[in-house]
């Protein structure tokens, strides 16, 4: 019984392209090989591509990269390779990587599917981590199992299994996979969930990871009904691509914000974070009505460009600043 949705499939179907993000481990193994079946059930196998994206970090790295050429090859699946490096180290490292890879995401033609080997376990650690940084409703929505990115769809079909689960999986399959030793390094904070945290909670409520699963997806719901709202609200707020500063003047400090974020990502622009947001609406609606504000503010996983907001008249202008 294969463990892709109805939605999921049609999604499969109606691709232009099919990429398997396939690291070799446990997780993106099962992924693969899920889409294969279907894929060649439905004669679309031509659709279908594995992507190996060696980060270049351990000893190892071109034995991982081979034993995913291998697996690909016994499937006759095509593979790609893109090796990507970083000088930066700790939490740093595992920013700056996470850009790398969502360049090469980007950079896939429209209509382009990807499929991710995210579980259930993986959906604990990631709300735990996004509740310990600080959070909104939308973080604690989770890993969406459809997520609709501009041109390209990510899906997670495994999103619902356990890792145990996706361990039998592959033992019933017969699957080999590889373990990746920096997994084990607990000075990443996500290992250190994973590896410590976890656990302990786990054994005093194992049946935490069902539970998470499902207020995830409960969280999801609610925060698409909120977005919805925001989005109709916003109608009689923009003109173009510009915000009308006489019309927010009057709303409440929390739904300002709120709006400029989802104003901003309708540009495609990354948000700010809530001291950025301050200083925003300190210098826009605080400030003298004849003063030409400018505010500019980045991440710390993305040093190409910032992102600067500026007054025209009675509107507010977003850009990005290439650097």
């Amino acid at each position: 019984m294969s463990i892709l949705s109805n939605a999921e499939k049609l999604l499969l179907k109606k691709s232009s392209k099919v990429v398997v993000g396939l690291s070799g481990g446990a997780d993106s193994t099962l992924a693969l090989v899920e889409t294969y079946e279907f894929l060649k059930a439905e004669n679309l196998i031509e659709k279908l591509e594995a992507l190996h994206i060696n980060h270049q970090l351990h000893e190892d790295s071109e034995h991982w990269e081979q034993h995913c050429a291998n697996l690909c090859a016994k499937l006759s699946v095509k593979f790609d390779v893109k090796k990507i490096n970083s000088h930066k180290s700790g939490e740093g490292l595992e920013a700056a990587m996470r850009s790398e890879r969502l360049k090469i995401f980007n950079s896939y033609e429209k209509g382009t599917v990807i499929v991710q080997g995210h579980h259930a376990s993986d959906q604990v650690e990631t709300l735990l981590f996004r509740l310990i940084r600080g959070t909104g409703i939308k973080g604690v929505s989770g890993i969406k199992r459809i997520r609709h990115a501009g041109a390209i769809t990510f899906i997670r079909p495994l999103i619902k299994l356990t890792k145990k689960e996706v361990l039998e999986h592959l033992k019933v399959r017969k699957l080999q996979f590889i373990k990746d030793p920096s997994n084990e390094d607990n000075q990443f904070s996500r290992n250190y969930l994973r590896n410590v945290v976890i656990p302990h909670i786990t054994r005093r409520w194992n049946t935490v990871e069902k539970n998470i699963s499902r207020f995830t997806a409960l969280a999801q719901k609610q925060n698409t009904l909120y977005e919805k709202m925001l989005k109709e609200r916003l109608i009689d707020l923009v003109d173009g691509n510009a915000l009308d500063l006489e019309k927010m003047e009057p709303l409440p400090s929390f739904e300002k914000s709120e709006l400029i974020r989802m104003w901003l990502e309708n540009l495609s622009m990354f948000l700010p974070n809530e001291k950025q947001m301050q200083e925003i609406e300190k210098s826009f609606f605080q400030s003298r009505h004849d003063a030409n504000p400018v505010v500019k503010f980045r991440r710390d996983d993305i040093k190409e460009f910032s992102i600067v907001l500026s007054k025209q008249n009675k509107f507010l202008i977003a850009e990005k600043n290439y650097e």
